[in-house]
């Protein structure tokens, strides 16, 4: 407030005399100046304009501090700042060097910039962008002061002079609001200032006041320049391709900025209080004395400055002083802002008021003095002498002489990007071989493992990736805004103007490009990038994991070719430095297989998918592929030909040299091993062949017994023709263990043979690991010869058939076909004795197979039979007497002993035609009879069904209920059918008729043949047979028409004579009508045949063709035989006449008959009449009477 009292003061008295008015100058007095200044500041216009001119004007008076002086329109004064007030008055101040006469000429003259080529100001109209905000700046600078005012539309100034006594080193310029203005947002206004910091020459520090309470404060502290050395080896050319800059110079400055910032007290605030450390928050007093909250920050930063020697054309200087008032400079300077990882890591840089002047990880912006609108492209901030539009947010590169001076900056902003970042990476390969040393084999994975630690747990080494890694990201182009030019040229030169190669950070600490290989992008987390992690050490890759936030930078250098991806020759570049290990192997094994089969989905670069394609790649892969085994032997894949398949061939026996080791194969599907490699399984043959020259092969049991298991495992999966060469060399060996010692095959014998002590028999600790079946191949006897076993138990006679059965039994797969067939036929097998004389058939051929003729035995020794000729000795058989083996201990159907009987002929069931024939002998006793019936319904399904035939069997073994026995075709399960003389199956066999093949009912056929000889006199009998038939209505047409012309129905004829009474004639179903109960026409009974059945009965005789009634024909028929007898019966008169009626309305029903048609024109069948009158009487109400004759 005291300031701003005494700029009043001194303005009131400079306004107030009657000193010399200047009309300001570079207008013409015909122009409207304030029309013009709103005009020029309207394209001027920007936010913060009148701060950032008036600071870059105190940085190039060399001022190393700025105030700002806001007063607001608070009424009284408050503890505390009014940051929401309006602002009236605003005053800022530098220390730098107070104005110069010439300076005063200058501020007095608008579009007269600044001629000191060094300084930024160009046009001349920085200083009145004040008159946007305010109508008469007051300026007081050294012993001198000058004031603005409008006199109508022209701008006049006024000069004073202080005394000694009101000199300060302040040069301050006092703005009274035109209209109060808000106070700017104090967090983006604090972002402004420390941005504005950043390229200052000068300043250091920046104060802001609000009614002299001090609101923000920042200080800029700077270490010495560190020179950094340009080494010429590595730099293409220090000078721009039209030779208008040079690169003299560089230096790098460490900076570190420190802020304070009044924060308003709010609940939130007072929360903060109490958690936030004390190093970001605290309270200090303003100039007023009152105790405030300050929140402190601070970063670091580096700034690199590059001093440029300019060399320009006289066209250009010429063109270039016509557009900026000031000739080119002989020396400028290009700085850029560098933040390293170090330094990120160690600044409070959350803070948000750092969040411009820090902008990794976006880009940049150009600094024409203060920040533009202008991006960089890359990380860094940049402050140069481009020359920017008239609004100077943008740079030009319209104009053709200013847009070739400003593109020429780009490329030394492009190249000075290059050594700075040279001069990063020099310095952390320094470190990196200082910390962690020069390693020439790199474990990948415990790197990638290292990367994923955080805090305290980082490793020296994972310090340095992440601080090159962003030392990577933060020189990576990106497309600038609004205008592209810049990073597409400072991107360019970036690398064009290096003479070596780019250095980056690897597997392998810092490495150039060209030896560096990237692992596939396209999917980061693929099988095949582990795999190269995992095998491949010796050469530098740019890992996946640490470059998760710089896929872009990757992408770039992959996309420019500059960045190879890895592929199959950096995989024969490692194995051709070294071998690898087991586990390694297994790994490069694995990668190969991956590329192969993933080839075709794009992570495999073109150079690796052509060589993939050529034959050749194979070759040189398996060539330089050397692994080295645990004693330090080494195995080149070239040399492997085959694997084993450990389910065939054991692990721990001995392999041929050509095999790959199994711990190595074990990892592998064979179908892989034999696609990818072009190798194949170890075949049973080749092991025998090896294993077949080792001695212990004759000498080892145990040794021998493995190699045989291993053989008999697999032999059966093999082509015949090395079945049989397998056989035939372990037949040339004593490889069998037996009791009796190493034995040939083929004089060795399996333990179940046990008949003779004296035999080798084969010893195996493992029995059941070897098969019988290749046993046998070899020639191992599984049998003793059956001639010695007839030789030394059969011809002894007192031997036991159940214990040589047992053996046979054990050993039947292993005899021949020849043996088989004499066992078959040698009477080896005595019967049960107990059995009936009657128990064999009788009849012929069924007798002689159910027991054929042997020789009777001595009475000292048991009889003996083939197989064939015996049964089973079950009950059910014994129950049918038939002759059974005689077998004393318990008989176990399903045992190999039945089994082997079987083979031999022993009979489990009776044949069909022995089984009816027993059922139907006439000569057994009815339960014999019975039992076998029994047997055969029981067994039906199981061994008779496919061959029994009910039709065809000739045997009469079914009971009917008239006690006799039928055949199955020949009797019926319809008792009914009994009446026309059928055989009616007895009633409990009715639930079992359908499987003996029995029918409910005869055939058409039988049925119309037995009807036709069992035709009755009797009506009652003959209606028992009418009821049957009509329950076999569906017998088909051609049966009825058959029937209605035989004589089959009994009637008493009602026109017999009384002698002939009680008489029964057998009539037609033509000849016969149903008893009517209509008496209309009763006289037809006279004339007519009438029956009656019954209901059923009549169904039957209607299908024969029994009528209800005569028909017209009939009638007619019967007219002409005897008119006189017909007129008899019906009554003559009208009962005649309406017959009469009768055929004439059914004429045409009989007028075809012409046999009948003449008889009724000769016979007498027509009526006459004639009408009588009443005696004596004509009165009409008398009815006259008709006489009628024929």
């Amino acid at each position: 407030m005291e300031q701003g009292r005494k700029l009043d003061q001194l303005r009131d008295q400079v306004m107030s005399a009657d000193g010399l008015e200047e009309k300001v100058e570079g207008i013409p007095p015909s122009v409207n100046q304030r029309h013009l200044i709103d005009k020029i500041l309207a394209r001027y216009s920007a936010e913060h304009v009148v701060y950032r001119e008036l600071m870059q004007n105190a940085d190039d008076a060399s001022a190393q501090g700025v105030q700002i002086l806001f007063t607001t329109d608070s009424p009284v004064k408050t503890d505390e700042p009014n940051l929401k007030g309006k602002c009236t008055r605003l005053i800022i101040k530098n220390n730098g060097i107070p104005f110069r006469p010439e300076d005063w000429a200058r501020l007095k003259s608008i579009a007269e910039g600044n001629p000191d080529e060094q300084k930024i100001g160009a046009f001349g109209v920085g200083f009145y962008s004040l008159f946007s905000i305010c109508e008469n700046p007051f300026v007081s600078s050294g012993q001198h002061c000058m004031g603005f005012f409008f006199k109508g539309d022209q701008l006049y100034t006024r000069r004073g002079q202080l005394q000694d006594e009101e000199v300060t080193p302040w040069t301050s310029i006092l703005m009274d609001m035109r209209q109060p203005i808000t106070i700017p947002e104090m967090t983006g206004f604090a972002k402004f200032l420390t941005c504005s910091l950043g390229f200052t020459a000068n300043l250091r520090e920046i104060s802001v006041f609000v009614d002299d309470h001090r609101v923000f404060h920042i200080l800029k502290r700077t270490d010495e320049p560190r020179p950094m050395a340009i080494d010429h080896k590595q730099i293409f050319t220090s000078s721009v391709p039209d030779g208008i800059f040079a690169l003299g110079s560089v230096s790098i400055q460490k900076v570190q900025l420190e802020v304070e910032r009044f924060v308003p007290p709010t609940f939130t605030s007072s929360l903060m209080s109490a958690f936030m450390p004390k190093a970001l928050l605290g309270t200090s007093s303003d100039t007023n004395g009152a105790p405030l909250t300050f929140e402190k920050a601070s970063t670091f930063l580096r700034v690199v400055t590059g001093v440029l020697k300019v060399s320009v054309s006289k066209e250009l200087e010429r063109e270039m002083e016509r557009s900026t008032k000031k000739k080119p400079p002989k020396q400028t300077k290009f700085q850029l802002v560098f933040t390293g990882r170090e330094e990120l890591d160690v600044s409070e840089n959350t803070n948000i008021v750092f969040q411009d002047l820090v902008p990794y990880p976006e880009q940049g912006r150009i600094y024409i003095g203060f920040p533009t609108h202008q991006t960089t492209g890359c990380c860094s901030h940049m402050a140069a002498r481009f020359i920017p539009t008239v609004e100077r947010e943008s740079i030009d590169f319209a104009d053709r002489y200013i847009g070739k001076w400003n593109r020429e900056l780009l490329v030394m902003g492009g190249l000075l990007c290059r050594v700075v970042y040279n001069d990063e990476m020099e310095q952390i390969r320094k470190l990196y071989k200082e910390l962690v040393g020069n390693e020439e084999l790199v474990d990948n994975e415990k790197l990638l493992e290292e990367d994923k630690a955080s805090g305290t747990d980082i490793t020296p080494r994972t310090w340095l990736r992440r601080r090159a890694f962003h030392a990577l990201q933060s020189f990576t182009f990106k497309p600038s805004t609004p205008s592209s030019i810049v990073s597409q040229d400072q991107g360019f030169y970036f690398y064009e103007m290096a003479r070596s190669d780019m250095q980056v950070m690897t597997s392998h600490g810092i490495q150039p490009l060209l030896k560096t290989r990237s692992l596939s992008s396209e999917d980061p987390g693929s099988a095949a990038s582990e795999l190269i992690n995992k095998f491949i050490k010796s050469i530098p890759l740019v890992s996946i994991s640490p470059y998760a936030t710089a896929d872009a930078p990757l992408q770039k250098l992959k996309t420019e070719k500059k960045l190879k991806p890895f592929g199959i020759r950096d995989v024969f570049q490692e194995l051709e430095s070294r071998s690898l290990t087991i586990d390694e192997m297994i790994i490069c094994m694995k990668w190969w297989i991956n590329v192969h089969e993933n080839a075709s989905v794009g992570y495999t670069n073109a150079e690796t998918k052509e060589l993939l394609s050529l034959p050749q790649t194979r070759q040189n892969f398996l060539r330089t592929a050397i692994f080295t085994y645990k004693d330090g032997t080494p195995m080149q894949l070239a040399a492997v030909s085959s694997f084993i398949n450990p389910k065939l061939i054991p692990v721990d026996m001995p392999l041929p040299q050509n095999v790959l080791p199994f711990e190595i194969s074990c990892q592998f599907q064979h179908s892989a091993l034999k696609t990818h490699f072009g190798w194949s399984e170890l075949q049973v043959l080749d092991w025998v062949r090896h294993v077949f020259s080792n001695p212990e092969l004759e000498t080892s049991p145990k040794f021998a017994e493995k190699v045989l298991s291993v053989v008999s495992k697999s032999l059966t999966t093999q082509a015949k023709p090395n079945q049989d060469i397998i056989i035939n060399l372990l037949k040339e060996k004593r490889c069998i263990p037996t009791k009796r010692g190493m034995k040939y095959p083929t004089e060795a014998y399996f333990p179940t043979v046990k008949l003779f002590e004296d035999l080798p028999i084969m010893i195996l600790e493992h029995p059941r690991a070897t098969s019988e079946t290749m046993l046998l191949s070899l020639g191992v006897r599984k049998h003793v010869e059956l001639q010695l076993i007839f030789d030394r138990l059969v011809s002894q006679g007192n031997w036991s058939h159940i214990e040589l059965v047992k053996y046979l039994a054990s050993v039947q797969n292993m005899l021949s076909t020849k043996e088989l067939h004499r066992l078959q036929e040698t009477a080896i097998f005595p019967k049960v004795e107990d059995m009936a004389n009657d128990e064999t058939p009788a009849n012929g051929k069924a007798a002689k197979e159910a027991a054929p003729e042997t020789p009777s035995p001595a009475k000292s020794t048991p009889q003996r039979y083939r197989a064939k000729e015996l049964y089973a000795p079950l009950v059910e058989l014994k129950n049918l007497k038939l002759p059974t083996i005689k077998w004393e201990s318990k008989w176990k159907p399903a045992s190999e002993e039945t089994k082997f009987l079987e083979v031999l002929g022993l009979r489990n069931y009776p044949t069909l035609a022995i089984l009816l024939n027993q059922a139907s002998d006439a000569k057994k006793s009815q339960a014999d009879r019975n039992q076998s019936l029994k047997y055969f319904i029981d067994n039906f399904d199981k061994y008779y069904r496919e061959f029994y035939n009910p039709m065809t069997a000739i045997e009469a073994f079914i009971p009917c209920r008239d006690g006799r026995y039928s055949k199955p075709s020949e009797c019926f399960g319809n008792a009914e059918a009994a009446v026309l003389g059928f055989k009616v199956i007895h009633t409990e066999l009715s639930a079992v008729r359908d499987k003996l093949g029995v029918r409910e009912d005869p055939d058409s056929p039988q049925l119309l043949k037995a009807f036709l000889g069992n035709i009755q006199t009797d009506p009652e009998k003959a209606k028992d047979v009418f009821n049957y038939m009509a329950s076999r209505i569906s017998l088909g047409q051609s049966t009825w028409n058959q029937l209605q012309d035989v004589e089959f129905i009994p009637v008493k004829d009602s026109r017999t004579t009384a002698k002939e009474t009680n008489t029964i004639t057998l009539m037609r179903p033509t000849e016969c009508y149903f008893l009517s109960k209509d008496a209309q026409n009763d006289f037809h009974k006279e004339l007519f045949v009438f029956i009656d059945f019954g209901d059923v009965a009549n169904t039957f005789l209607r299908c024969c063709g029994v009528k209800n009634e005569p028909t017209t024909l009939e009638l007619a028929q019967m007219m002409v035989r005897n008119p006189q007898l017909y007129w008899k019966l019906s009554g003559g008169g009208e009962n005649y006449l309406n017959v009469l009626r009768q055929i004439a309305n059914q004429f045409y029903q009989i007028k075809r008959n012409r046999p009948l048609i003449d008889k009724m024109r000769t016979a007498k069948i027509l009526v006459g009449y004639r009408q009588l009158e009443p005696d004596g009487s004509k009165t009409s109400d008398k009815t006259a009477t008709f006489e009628y004759c024929l």
